[in-house]
């Protein structure tokens, strides 16, 4: 029969153990926290691609009222533009975050290979190590290609809203109608590049996870 003391033992060896085995964080632990990351990054630029129809709509919706109250309309465009800032803020605060987990990970690669004795094993992992963060670059490139078409957009977007602000009336609208049907026009091709880069965070996201992709 097991005393007390016995049970406060082994409760404290327990315990000793899984902060041993806790305390370090393994690579694979790791390429799925970044694997999570990537994931939620894809979500939130997915939302923006849904927040920049929304943004049009009602861009065209001002655009195409003639007469009558336009405050509800303007104040609609207003509300999605926020939005969309929102959305583009957090893209940009989950990127980092990738970025500098990707360089953690690189460095726990680079001391776990600092540790292989066989050099064939060293030099195959280490051809997958550049591979991977070759991906990382790539990735990084294509966001921040999408991010300098996006920056002037918004600048556009803001522009119109500081107008509208000011000269909220029919002919304040058909006095930046080319402005508008210019940022209408733009936003065709961004949802695509916002589209593609979503899916090359869900790409490398899937690469990195140790696990099954939920669906």
């Amino acid at each position: 029969m097991m005393t007390r003391y016995g049970i406060v033992w082994g409760w404290a060896l327990m315990m000793t153990l899984a902060a041993a085995t806790g305390c370090k964080t393994t690579g694979y632990q790791q390429a799925d926290k970044t694997a999570a990351s990537l994931k939620a990054s894809a979500r939130t630029i997915t939302q923006s691609q849904d927040q920049l129809d929304k943004v049009i709509t009602a861009l065209n919706g001002l655009a195409s009222q003639s007469a009558g109250d336009m405050t509800g309309r303007y104040k609609t465009f207003e509300s999605a533009v926020a939005k969309l800032e929102s959305l583009a803020a957090e893209t940009n605060r989950q990127n980092q975050a990738v970025q500098q987990q990707k360089q953690d990970y690189l460095k726990s690669w680079d001391a776990e290979l600092a540790k292989v004795k066989n050099e064939d094993i060293k030099a195959r992992s280490e051809a997958r190590r550049n591979q991977v963060a070759a991906a990382f670059d790539n990735l990084r490139q294509q966001y921040d290609d999408v991010s300098n078409a996006y920056q002037p957009f918004m600048s556009d977007l803001n522009d119109i809203k500081a107008a509208l602000s000011v000269d909220l009336t029919p002919a304040g609208v058909a006095a930046i109608a080319p402005n508008i049907q210019k940022a209408s026009q733009s936003a065709v091709p961004l949802k695509k590049e916002l589209g593609e880069l979503a899916d090359a965070f869900k790409t490398l996201s899937t690469e990195m996870s140790s696990s099954k992709p939920s669906s």
